[in-house]
């Protein structure tokens, strides 16, 4: 979201149509020129010095379904036997609060309107507006196929790896094209890839960005694009974000989600799965004879406790990005442990071992240690700025109670949410002391989220910080810290249940640091 704002007089030679770039997600409108589903909303801002007489949105349906290179019946206004005529919908206005200080001179409106009742075809559409002096303004003409896909004749979006760490070159592959297409991608949802990670040939999208696009390979019904590695400290990368711009100029956005790419760390030295503790992990915890150790190498996780057959009892290692709501322990046994998102078995009786409920790669062992390793930009969409972890050992039969628990809890039975060991990562597999720490706020991950994220912040001093969340309007919709944090670097959970569907933004404050970044809340 950008504010149309506007710093002075304008002659009165028509109105002035501030058309948005494209954004990974628009809550309620349409992405300019991508797929959308059979009823949307177009909007865009639109400003006059003198007033507004009329602002209207123009719509036409392609009758053939594409638009192919040098065939300019869709580029024109007067159109051509290809399309059909246009159809005019009024465009309703709201004022948008500001944002900037100083306020400013003039403020654009927001227009809308809502297109209903097209299925499976590829429109073409324009704003139209009129001021009080009976000047006409266009906007330039756009595409938009209305329907669940793409109106171009892809049949497959796929990239390896799947989970790529940043020193990995990623390739991108569409399977079953007839078309040439260009990559319209991004970083960190879009935002502008520095020219290091730019292949040759690649261009500001409408020559201003955010997004850039790059030509892809075509080998037969197949086209590929080789990206990466992204491991430029300058512009450190979570997630690869694009959409396919066919050269029909049709899109396909994965039905209107995009695709993301997630980007671990550096991969590092691999962690040996054979039952014994690896050399240089972290020893975080010992209680009552039962140790935890962690492990990062940039992209995976490595979790380790003495192994259930010489305990005499069934060990479970619990893995969270923000444990929450206590649930039912696993295996029946008793009691109830925060929510997690994967965890490691292994058993007492046969010395059986296996991960659970996890989404990123994993691989295990147990010997004189039960071991494993879970790639995290596989199993939370995107590297989390902390893990939270805790080793729990049960009794063996089913009800087995809770016999010891590390980090040490409160004796109550359960293995709460405050009972998790906070481990803190980087990209690098190193955290920097507090003195040797910025005042800065990081990305959030997962983002976009569904239900939750965690916020990090890091503090060269102590002091007061708040940190809050605001709509597309201004308005502050929740304050998710407010008070004295020590320096160093900080993790908090977000739970954004309640939250409309939409873009947000985090703003933190903290000793004359002011730092604003984007929050995307899926349904």
């Amino acid at each position: 979201y950008a504010e149309a704002v506007v710093s002075g007089e304008t002659d009165l030679t028509g109105p002035t149509i501030f058309l948005p770039q494209r954004e990974p997600y628009n809550p309620g409108g349409t992405e300019w020129g991508v797929s959308q589903p059979a009823d949307f909303t177009v909007w865009t801002f639109v400003f006059d010095v003198s007033g507004l007489d009329s602002v209207s949105l123009r719509v036409r349906v392609d009758l053939d379904g594409t638009d192919p290179p040098g065939d300019d019946d869709n580029e024109t206004y007067a159109g051509g036997p290809g399309v059909g005529a246009w159809n005019a919908l009024p465009m309703t206005a709201s004022d948008m609060a500001s944002r900037t200080d100083p306020l400013p001179l003039y403020r654009a409106h927001r227009y809308e309107a809502r297109v209903t009742g097209q299925s499976d075809v590829l429109l073409d559409y324009y704003v139209e507006a009129v001021d009080t002096h009976g000047n006409v303004s266009r906007s330039p003409i756009r595409h938009v196929w209305v329907g669940s896909g793409s109106g171009t004749p892809g049949s497959g979006v796929s990239w390896t790896p799947a989970a790529p760490a940043d020193t990995d070159t990623v390739t991108v592959t569409v399977t079953g094209s007839s078309l040439g297409a260009k990559l319209h991608w991004g970083v960190n949802g879009f935002t502008t890839p520095i020219e290091a990670y730019r292949p040759p040939g690649t261009t500001l999208f409408n020559g201003t960005g955010p997004a850039v696009e790059t030509p892809m390979n075509q080998a037969g019904s197949d086209l590929a694009l080789a990206l990466g590695p992204f491991d430029d400290p300058t512009q450190p990368v979570e997630t690869v974000d694009f959409v396919i711009h066919y050269d029909d100029d049709t899109w396909d956005n994965n039905g209107g989600q995009d695709y993301h790419i997630p980007v671990g760390g550096s991969a590092g030295e691999a962690f040996v799965m054979d039952g014994a503790l690896d050399a240089g992990v972290d020893h975080v915890g010992s209680c009552n004879g039962l140790d935890l150790y962690l492990g990062w190498n940039g992209s995976d996780l490595y979790v380790a406790s003495q192994a259930a057959a010489s305990a005499g009892s069934d060990v479970f290692l619990f893995v969270s990005d923000g444990p929450g709501a206590l649930t039912a322990a696993p295996w029946v046994k008793a009691g109830q442990v925060a929510s997690w998102a994967a965890y490691l078995g292994n058993e007492a009786d046969n010395n059986w071992t296996g991960w659970f409920d996890q989404q990123g790669a994993a691989d295990q062992a147990a010997g004189s240690f039960v071991e494993g390793v879970l790639n995290l930009a596989g199993e939370f969409g995107a590297v989390p700025p902390a893990v939270y972890v805790a080793a729990a050992r049960y009794e063996t039969p089913d009800g087995g109670t809770l016999v010891a628990q590390c980090p040490a809890g409160n004796g109550d039975g359960h293995v709460d949410a405050a009972e998790f060991h906070e481990y803190v990562l980087s990209t690098t597999g190193a955290i920097a002391p507090a003195r040797d720490l910025a005042v800065r706020l990081f990305p959030a991950a997962p983002n976009p989220m569904r239900r939750a994220t965690v916020l990090a912040f890091s503090l060269q001093w102590p002091g007061d910080v708040t940190l809050r969340l605001f709509d597309l309007r201004g308005r502050r919709v929740r304050t998710i810290a407010d008070g004295w944090w020590s320096a160093g670097l900080h993790v908090v959970r977000f739970d954004g249940s309640g939250l409309a569907p939409g873009i947000y933004f985090y703003r933190m404050q903290a000793a004359g640091f002011d730092s604003t970044r984007k929050l995307v809340v899926l349904h």
